[in-house]
């Protein structure tokens, strides 16, 4: 039963991957909020959901997906997110799924909050934060982003770097809210330490390391910012 005063919140994901099931169980204990999450199967070269393994209330949908990829084009959300009642509508910022560009029209006629999630600004057509984008097609995409953004109730960017960039696009320093994009890190430190020396050695020698030599692990997705390339040869 919800209680009067539960604000209803919709999340619309692409995908639910197993790294973000720590957020909903935090999300989960909130009790001014109930959190719907809308989420596809993912396609078969992209990441995989965890689906019904959340804390919290969620569905999956029937999505159209970019040919070999698991990116939606469309998801089919727009009827259980207009009769849900719902106060706010949260989605990714993307220009390439329909469902999500709809939504954000029909949020002045139907009242609810609109809010974008992500990086604060394209890291597809920008080379960074602080570049500008290149060609007609890249820079019309960005300018379409930027106004959209402008023009939503509030922006959920994972850096303080997508907090520049926003302010930089003259978006309202009010709407801009830096939620940090992590790992579990409490839960990395206490595998860590159930790690013991043999097991380095062991690890080590699985992957042709010799006894002594000097390793880095790298954890994350190729993005060109983070300059992995740069890491190798330094």
């Amino acid at each position: 039963m919800i209680a009067p005063h539960t604000i209803k919140v919709a999340l619309i994901l692409p995908t639910v991957p197993v790294y973000s099931v720590p957020l909903f169980s935090y999300l989960s204990q909130a009790d001014d909020v109930e959190i719907t999450c809308f989420y596809s199967r993912g396609g078969k070269r992209g990441a995989k959901s965890v689906g019904n393994n959340l804390p919290v209330p969620n569905v999956m949908v029937p999505a159209l997906y970019q040919p070999f990829s698991g990116v939606p084009l469309y998801q089919c959300v727009l009827k259980s997110v207009i009769t849900g009642k719902f106060d706010a509508v949260i989605c990714c910022q993307s220009l390439g799924n329909l469902a999500q560009l709809i939504l954000w029209m029909l949020s002045p006629i139907l009242k609810y909050k609109f809010l974008w999630w992500g990086m604060g600004f394209d890291e597809y057509r920008l080379e960074s934060p602080e570049s500008e984008p290149k060609g007609l097609l890249n820079t019309i995409a960005v300018r379409i982003k930027d106004f959209m953004w402008r023009r939503s109730d509030a922006l959920l960017v994972y850096s303080e770097q997508g907090k520049r960039y926003s302010l930089k696009r003259n978006i309202n320093p009010h709407k801009i809210f830096v939620l940090n994009n992590t790992l579990d890190v409490e839960q990395m430190r206490r595998q860590a330490q159930t790690i013991q020396q043999v097991d380095i050695q062991e690890t080590r020698k699985k992957i042709g390391l010799s006894e002594n030599s000097f390793a880095f692990l790298f954890l994350g997705r190729l993005y060109k910012q983070k300059e992995v390339p740069f890491l190798i040869k330094a």
